[in-house]
């Protein structure tokens, strides 16, 4: 699958190229962001940034709650069965229940919200999180595992290329669909 490069960074460039002695402009360094703002994503399994008016189908579930794929829910400004508008109560974490007290319909694509969602501006957790990750991929050099500058040997095991911070771990964890707020 091709990387989003549309897709908004979840951490600011600038900072990142601070840390690490480069410029926000860097490509190696915009990588090492994109890669680790598109593995936040999957890992929390939603966008995290803001998106305005987005048309989401989902599945019914016959039951009176229905969990929406999407998180921090700003807005629903639109919810359809069968092409009929059906008035709803709704919370920030995604659930959406019928305001007439009726079940969803229990079918596969049998509902189409509107929704606005996600962050603006990025929480700091998630933006140190992902900025962590993303330093970790711009300073290991791919498919070395050791190199040697005279008398000192750098090693790097495997948790240096593919592991997470705690940091890391707890965002995902906080921010993740049905996870803890």
């Amino acid at each position: 699958m091709a990387e989003d490069t549309t897709a908004p960074l979840l951490a600011p460039a600038d900072d990142l190229a601070t840390k690490v002695g480069t410029t926000a402009t860097d490509a190696r360094l915009l990588v090492a962001l994109r890669a680790a703002s598109a593995r936040f994503r999957g890992a929390v399994r939603w966008q995290v940034h803001r998106v305005t008016d987005e048309r989401l189908v989902v599945n019914g579930t016959g039951t009176r709650d229905l969990a929406l794929p999407i998180r921090d829910i700003v807005d629903i400004s639109a919810v359809e069965v069968d092409g009929v508008a059906v008035p709803v109560e709704w919370d920030e974490y995604g659930l959406l229940n019928r305001a007439d007290g009726r079940l969803w319909p229990r079918r596969r694509r049998a509902v189409v919200i509107t929704a606005t969602y996600g962050f603006d501006p990025i929480p700091d957790d998630i933006a140190e999180a992902v900025q962590d990750q993303a330093e970790v991929g711009y300073n290991i050099l791919r498919g070395l595992s050791s190199k040697q500058v005279g008398g000192i040997t750098l090693t790097y095991g495997q948790s240096e290329a593919v592991g997470v911070s705690q940091a890391w771990s707890d965002a995902v964890d906080r921010y993740r669909i049905g996870g803890r707020t």
